[in-house]
């Protein structure tokens, strides 16, 4: 009798007999009690986020929020004033491609509709930025079940649930929080995909991704290897849908660079300031932290500069400097990167961070290596890589400009989901249990079949 051998489970499935969703040991307790458990810990989650709101609002100034992320703000109203997305350090200066439009058109619509920079719009944006972190927390349970199982999974939720600087997360006034979702979405869709996948989701995953890529351009090669991982995992018989899913990201990604050589003159393919962030993070006197004094809106000197050159040749002339000053100091560039790259994954990017922030950093941090260890170890590199490759390709611009903690933040569920796994190889339920991964792949159930 031919059968169906998983990748990672010992005994073989007969042919034609589709592999259970949860082991024997994870299907004792009732669904309804797995579904109960689920809602009362999200429901924990968003209270926690709920309670973090209402001190925000209550104890800071007003406007407290919007000087969180100030350019937003600021191209938000550009926006409504008929000016484009343009102007993010004030004054009118004119088109800008500062950061992807996802974000500060959604900020536009609020200001629009609730007032600009008013009361309202404050607790809209911060319940909205509390629902997608609680979206966030469902994903990272679902991610870490298939990875892990049931019962790592639910402990790895808990501690994101009730980690304060996951709690506060919401109220930084940046993509963050909708950065966190989508990369931990896309991870998701890519385990996912190693047992089955729908082509209807198959076309959605394009525009998730090309999504991802608008709001935070760091995504952008992140999503590119995923979706290279993706069309390398999936059966012959899904490769027309990965055209189309490939061709839908395109169309929704590419208005961006036509959009930006249209308004600037110039080929824009994600962001034109890259050039001003690796000066401010690589020039005389760098501490590897952002220098805000050096930012046009803080910096009288540079705003003039800004507003008289253009964007685009402003961003050419610091990024001209910052390659200078990498090429005449090599031994300084290399110190700094070593120390950003330490800042990042330690928690201290951030000037004046505290220390729950860097023992929430560190903690991930050491479980999710752990965890991350003997998930390559036990199940091989391949099978990691959904999880692995946000990691290693996410915080590389962040190397070399500045790591502060709200982008480490975004690969945070990804280290929750290898810790899950780390702490399933300890728990008495044992690996694996209720674990996509353990089942057969799609290609093997259609050689079956």
């Amino acid at each position: 009798m031919t059968t169906l051998t998983a990748p990672f489970d010992k005994h073989p499935t007969p042919a034609g007999v589709r592999a259970p969703i949860m082991s024997n040991a994870s299907s004792m307790v009732p669904v309804r009690m797995q579904r109960l458990e689920l809602v009362f810990l999200l429901f924990f989650g968003f209270i926690l986020r709920f309670c973090g709101m209402l001190a925000i609002i209550r104890q800071r100034p007003p406007m407290w929020l919007f000087t969180r992320g100030i350019e937003m703000g600021l191209m938000a109203t550009s926006i409504l004033s008929g000016e484009g997305l343009s102007s993010p350090f004030g004054g009118h200066t004119g088109p800008t491609a500062l950061i992807g439009p996802v974000y500060p058109l959604m900020i536009a619509g609020i200001f629009k509709f609730a007032g600009s920079y008013s009361l309202a719009s404050e607790i809209i944006v911060l319940s909205l930025q509390v629902a997608v972190s609680v979206l966030n927390l469902w994903l990272l349970i679902r991610l870490a079940e298939l990875v892990a199982g049931r019962q790592a999974a639910f402990l790895a939720g808990f501690f994101w649930a009730c980690s304060p600087p996951i709690i506060m997360m919401p109220t930084v006034f940046w993509d963050t929080t909708f950065t966190t979702s989508i990369l931990t979405g896309m991870s998701l869709f890519v385990v996912q995909s190693h047992w089955r996948i729908r082509r209807r989701e198959l076309y959605a995953a394009g525009a998730l991704f090309a999504l991802g890529s608008l709001l935070n351009s760091a995504l952008f090669f992140t999503s590119i290897a995923l979706l290279a991982l993706l069309a390398k995992q999936l059966p012959k018989a899904r490769i027309k849908g990965f055209s189309l899913s490939v061709a839908l990201f395109l169309a929704v990604f590419s208005p961006w660079p036509v959009r930006n050589a249209v308004v600037l003159h110039s080929f824009v393919p994600f962001r034109s300031t890259i050039g001003l962030e690796l000066w401010m993070g690589n020039h005389a006197g760098s501490t590897g932290h952002l220098e805000e004094k050096l930012f046009p809106y803080f910096n009288a000197a540079e705003f003039a500069d800004y507003a008289s050159h253009g964007e685009i040749a402003y961003d050419r002339e610091k990024k001209q400097l910052a390659v200078d000053y990498i090429r005449s100091h090599p031994r300084d560039f290399a110190e700094l990167t070593v120390k950003r790259i330490a800042r990042f994954w330690l928690g201290t990017g951030s000037r004046g961070a505290s220390l729950v922030v860097a023992l929430h950093a560190i903690l991930t941090l050491t479980l999710g290596l752990f965890g991350a260890v003997l998930f390559v170890r036990h199940r091989g590199i391949k099978h990691a890589l959904p999880l692995l490759l946000p990691l290693l390709l996410f915080p590389l611009p962040y190397y070399i400009t500045h790591a502060e903690f709200r982008y480490r933040l975004v690969i945070d569920p990804l280290l929750m989901a290898l810790a899950a796994y780390g702490l399933s190889r300890v728990l008495p339920q044992g690996p694996t249990r209720g674990s996509v991964l353990s089942m057969p792949r799609m290609d093997e159930q259609a050689e079956a079949a």
